[in-house]
């Protein structure tokens, strides 16, 4: 992805004596590529001595992206983009395995990024190219399954939503008066997801607490339309 933003950054620059749009409308799609760091913890209290987790783990994954947005001019070289869209890619899986005596616990994390808002604050270099900062607001699905074998065997499973502020930096040209071509890195860190499970029917107090703390960095190339 890194080789292909360069590759990018150079077309943009070619495109500078094409005369920029002061504001308007627009829609754009591309291509995303995103690597989900996420950190897991669990702690199991059966029958006997407690099982615990703490690992993490890296998964990279690709897709595609859509937003639609609105370009509104500031001062004379100073131009913000307000923008919602979403970014399809692959779910993310994690899973992570701990023992204790006889007691074993599994546990699987589904992570997959959904919806976003954001203000991107830029200044015009040339007439057809812009730098900006990404300022966003993120949505995640997070679905957990935990397995437990031992004193208590059985599988249970909760679902979340979790938010995540997103920074990053980006670069827009022209390739005629209402084409653009853009790219732009961005990280994503992403609030803790915390489940507490209690077993039903337990004649004791059961203790299945699990948590994850993901973030992301993506990168997307995405070419766009302006009415």
């Amino acid at each position: 992805m890194l080789r292909v933003l360069s590759i990018l950054i150079l077309l943009l620059w070619s495109t500078t004596t094409i005369a920029d749009t002061t504001q308007g409308f627009y829609l754009a799609g591309g291509l995303t590529n995103q690597q989900m760091k996420a950190r897991l913890q669990s702690t199991e209290i059966f029958d006997g001595p407690p099982v615990t987790i703490d690992a993490s783990g890296s998964r990279y994954s690709t897709g595609g992206t859509l937003l639609a947005g609105y370009e509104l001019p500031l001062t004379t070289n100073g131009v913000v983009l307000l923008e919602a869209g979403t970014d399809r890619a692959s779910r993310s899986l994690f899973d992570a395995h701990g023992e204790s005596g006889a007691e074993s616990l599994d546990v699987r994390w589904s992570l997959s990024r959904s919806w976003f808002v954001a203000m991107k604050p830029g200044i015009r270099l040339s007439d057809g190219l812009v730098a900006y900062l990404s300022l966003a607001y993120h949505l995640a699905d997070v679905d957990l399954s935990r397995t437990t074998i031992g004193s208590q065997n059985n599988t249970r499973t909760a679902v979340r939503t979790i938010g995540g502020t997103g920074v990053g930096l980006g670069l827009q040209g022209r390739i005629s008066e209402r084409i653009f071509i853009r790219g732009e890195v961005e990280s994503i860190q992403f609030s803790r997801a915390s489940i507490d499970l209690i077993a039903s029917g337990s004649a004791g107090s059961l203790t299945s607490i699990h948590s994850i703390k993901p973030d992301a960095i993506v990168g997307r190339l995405i070419l766009g339309y302006r009415f």
